[in-house]
């Protein structure tokens, strides 16, 4: 029912429901309206492409849920950083990409814990909490740790030794934290 009041006379009038209404059913992916945004865990293709360009997964490497429904960058965990999560944030060493595979179920990567995706990077043993690489030791056949930039008066793959011109001054400490600049009248 609906009443209207035009001039001081009150009309009532029995109306029908309309069937001609629209009600979108929006794809996976797609929320709104209209279904012209894109639901949480989910971007634009092409990026930037514009409110009625499909919406398709984010692509974080399992290392977030969400990303922005326009740019595609995620809001990286785990002490990841980049746009897709692809790289440890500095202090942070490893490799957090998750393996990619074809499978006939339509499912594209391997479903990871929460352990072992906060374990992929892992903290650089850095005295000044600085960043590290790891390199393969070709002569020792091995991978290593090295520090990228150690403090003043420190080298050494993780910043244990003291530099040339420096003494460690507490010699029982197997710390490179305690190296001071020699005194030796120039």
């Amino acid at each position: 029912e609906i009443e209207l009041d035009i001039y001081g006379q009150t009309i009532r009038k029995e109306l029908k429901p309309a069937l001609f209404v629209e009600e979108c059913k929006c794809p996976i992916g797609h929320i709104g309206q209209h279904c012209e945004q894109c639901a949480e865990g989910y971007r634009r293709e092409p990026i930037e492409g514009g409110p009625f360009a499909k919406c398709v997964p984010c692509n974080c490497n399992q290392h977030s849920l969400s990303c922005d429904p326009n740019t595609g960058k995620c809001d990286c965990l785990h002490h990841t950083s980049g746009d897709n999560c692809e790289k440890c944030e500095e202090g942070y060493y490893g490799n957090p990409i998750v393996k990619q595979l074809d499978d006939p179920n339509g499912q594209n990567s391997i479903q990871l814990s929460e352990n072992e995706l906060s374990n992929m990077c892992k903290k650089c043993p850095c005295l000044n909490d600085g960043p590290c690489a790891e390199i393969f030791n070709y002569q020792l056949n091995r991978v290593e740790i090295v520090c990228l930039a150690c403090p003043k008066g420190t080298q050494g793959n993780l910043c244990e030794l003291c530099d040339d011109g420096y003494y460690n001054k507490d010699p029982l400490s197997k710390s490179a934290a305690s190296c001071e600049k020699c005194l030796c009248n120039g």
